[in-house]
């Protein structure tokens, strides 16, 4: 196995680890949040990364990350404790830099945790990244970047048909002769938005 496999293989190992430690000693498997606007200015901004603690309940002036519907996450600060419409605790949250209080009331069960630490920018990459095109397009850009460097003179390796077709090859031949192909094909991938 090479050295580099083995670091890799190590790195996704302890980062794993460590993932299933903090998760244990903090209550909640998730338990980072991308801050995805300024509404809790001056405390918390855009792109800051939140590290959550889950508890059984929240106080006054605790920041909490939940979310109301699939895919949208709010990070704010409990206002009020109000009786929610399960017969559970709720809580009334508003952002720092918001006029009045949400219009809502927020169930205990759709709370993720509460704000314990504080990460600058981190969030940016996960917010770059939330945009599906540009992942995708990412991956597709670093497998193809991968496949190249394995063509060398030693050992080459034949493209099949269809990506043949796709890297601009008239015939079979082996990828790393095509460089041009393969970066005129990563710029129509970034150019494109599908």
């Amino acid at each position: 196995m090479n050295a580099w496999l083995r670091y890799f293989l190590a790195a996704v190992l302890l980062v794993l680890l460590g993932y299933g430690f903090l998760s244990v000693w903090l209550g909640t498997p998730s338990f980072l949040a991308t801050v995805t606007s300024d509404s809790m200015k001056p405390a918390l901004e855009r792109g800051d990364w939140v590290v959550l603690e889950k508890r059984l309940d929240y106080g006054l002036n605790d920041t909490i990350v939940f979310f109301l519907n699939p895919g949208n996450v709010y990070v704010h600060r409990v206002v009020a404790l109000a009786p929610a419409s399960s017969g559970n605790v709720g809580y009334r949250t508003k952002g720092d830099a918001n006029p009045g209080a949400d219009g809502w009331i927020v169930p205990s069960e759709a709370v993720l945790g509460r704000v314990v630490v504080r990460i600058p920018r981190l969030g940016y990459l996960a917010l770059w990244l939330s945009g599906r095109w540009v992942f995708s397009s990412f991956c597709r850009c670093f497998f193809l970047h991968f496949l190249s460097q394995f063509g060398t003179p030693q050992k080459k390796i034949t493209a099949w048909p269809d990506a043949s077709a796709k890297l601009g090859c008239r015939k079979k031949t082996s990828l790393i002769a095509n460089r041009e192909s393969l970066a005129r094909l990563l710029r129509r991938l970034l150019d494109s938005n599908p």
